[in-house]
């Protein structure tokens, strides 16, 4: 194989291995939007911000780490010794991030109305009794 052709190669594995990555973000685009219409559809919405909050913490910070991976290790770049055009821009890795913290800031939202309606971890929060100095224990 001539340089050319290892330049050729080594580029485009590089270009694959960072669509491959778009991909699997897009998909969990796509997955958290399917959840989070069934969280939201749901007959009691309240019950569902203990699910909503793990859905987005956890895919919040999946996006987050995939979009700094596209804007850096990820980015395609020209191999040593070779000659390459305009590769790409890092748009999608920007885009990510920027997703990944609207879905950390979705799931501090969904904590506060948690909070707010007594509800922690998705479980119907005890109240506890008030002791009184001035009534008798029996």
């Amino acid at each position: 194989m001539s340089d050319l052709d290892t330049c050729r190669n080594e580029i485009q594995q590089e270009i694959n291995l960072y669509w491959s990555f778009v991909y699997i973000s897009l998909t969990l685009t796509v997955v958290n939007v399917i959840f989070r219409n069934i969280l939201r559809n749901g007959s009691n919405p309240e019950e569902n911000y203990g699910k909503a909050v793990k859905l987005f913490v956890v895919t919040g910070i999946i996006k987050c780490i995939f979009g700094i991976l596209l804007i850096t290790v990820l980015l395609p770049t020209c191999p040593a010794g070779c000659t390459c055009g305009h590769i790409g821009h890092p748009t999608y890795g920007y885009v990510a991030l920027a997703l990944g913290f609207l879905w950390l800031y979705y799931a501090h939202v969904y904590y506060k109305k948690l909070q707010e309606a007594g509800v922690q971890y998705g479980e119907v929060a005890m109240s506890k009794p008030e002791i009184s100095m001035t009534s008798p224990v029996v």
